[in-house]
């Protein structure tokens, strides 16, 4: 592939790396903010940052995905898998048009497609364990996630101790089940 190819797609990679950065620094400063704040604000901003950061590394994991089977002769993706990364839905217009529009992706199926399809392109066999309490524990933290993001009471904005540390348990399953795979690309 020439230069003028290949800039855009490093020029991405990089902002990729970068959302990754930013992200992860983020979650760091959250978990400050909550071990000397220790309030209820402390425990939902962590709670937030830390899943704002899962929905940061599916995106990483499905861009790469893309941007990388590209060097892959032939590409691993199937056509059904790249409208799928790039989160759209492809329909028929009234014209008789094909068109496309935005998908909206449950975070816990888009994740799993996401751990495979990054996998593949990079030759990783590596398929986490979703059978286990690290998975059971991810789904009870996004489920905390999504108590504080739409909450219907006051009631729902609580996010005792307890919570916390399924949210962290949670989060250990997402780094053991992602970090096998960005640390061999």
């Amino acid at each position: 592939m020439n230069d003028e190819v290949l800039d855009p797609r490093r020029q991405r990679a990089a902002e990729l790396d970068q959302l990754f950065y930013t992200l992860m620094d983020d979650v760091k400063c959250a978990l400050v903010l909550w071990e000397h704040q220790g309030d209820e604000f402390a425990h939902r901003t962590y709670v937030r940052t830390v899943f704002t950061l899962v929905e940061g590394m599916i995106q990483f994991m499905k861009e790469g995905a893309l941007l990388f089977d590209q060097f892959n002769h032939p590409p691993v993706l199937t056509q059904e898998e790249v409208v799928l990364l790039r989160e759209e839905e492809v329909f028929l217009k009234s014209n008789g048009r094909v068109g496309t529009k935005k998908s909206k992706l449950q975070t816990l199926p888009n994740l799993k497609f996401a751990i495979d399809c990054y996998s593949r392109v990079f030759g990783v066999e590596f398929t986490p364990n979703y059978s286990g309490q690290g998975w059971e524990d991810f789904q009870a933290g996004r489920n905390i996630r999504d108590r504080i993001t739409h909450p219907k009471s006051v009631a729902d904005l609580s996010v005792s101790l307890e919570e916390i540390k399924t949210v962290e348990a949670g989060m250990k399953f997402f780094r053991e089940a992602t970090a096998p795979l960005l640390h061999r690309q």
